[in-house]
């Protein structure tokens, strides 16, 4: 009796384990969008979790409206996000937003250009942390919404857009 107990354990760990590998690698309960991608949390109060469900502990609180997040993986309603500073954990999908934002990145302020040019004439300044609303991006600048003013960035400058991507 004590096998079939361990035996009938032994299965049911190994088919609880069948539908996260399937969604996380874009298997029948994912929403089928690429994995890596930006998205943005959307509200104001967000709770990271360490596992896909309200059961498991919360790692973190955000309180950062707009924050942009990596989705890496998918689990029902729950995606799994890397933050800027590379926290992992579990978000529920309905607190994220498909709105694509950047944050600035680096030790002190990043100059805002008119135009894409390093010689380009700097409209603004903003520090390390600042989110704006991505518009466009190239290979070598980003044109960036902000409350105050709207400009061009260093790509190299912003956190929130995976390698090679381009937004038209």
């Amino acid at each position: 009796m004590k096998s079939l107990i361990r035996a009938f354990v032994l299965m049911t760990g190994l088919l609880a384990a069948v539908p996260v590998a399937l969604a996380q690698d874009g298997g029948p309960r994912s929403t089928g969008q690429p994995l890596p991608r930006f998205v943005s949390l959307g509200a104001g109060v967000v709770n990271m979790r360490t596992g896909p469900g309200e059961q498991h502990p919360v790692l973190w609180v955000y309180r950062r409206d707009g924050l942009p997040v990596k989705v890496i993986g998918e689990f029902y309603q729950w995606r799994k996000v890397v933050d800027h500073e590379g926290a992992v954990g579990w978000i529920k999908s309905n607190l994220l937003s498909n709105r694509r934002k950047l944050m600035v990145v680096g030790s002190g302020l990043v100059d805002i250009k008119r135009n894409a040019a390093i010689e380009g004439r700097i409209v603004a300044r903003a520090e390390p942390g600042v989110i704006g609303d991505l518009e466009t991006c190239d290979a070598a600048w980003c044109l960036i919404e902000l409350e105050a003013a709207e400009g061009w960035i260093p790509r190299s400058s912003v956190w929130g857009l995976l390698e090679g991507e381009q937004i038209n």
